[in-house]
């Protein structure tokens, strides 16, 4: 993968992360993941 592709997912991973009170943890809730297979080909 390219640079740029590799950014532009990482933004959107970003984007849907969830952290705990403390800034500890980071989490992703499954059916936000899920959104994202619509506008990420993760095919390599």
């Amino acid at each position: 993968m390219d640079k740029k592709t590799i950014s532009t997912m990482k933004k959107m991973f970003d984007d849907i992360m969830h952290t705990t009170e403390d800034g500890t943890v980071e989490v992703w809730y499954a059916r936000e993941l899920m959104g994202l297979q619509h506008g990420v080909d993760l095919k390599m």
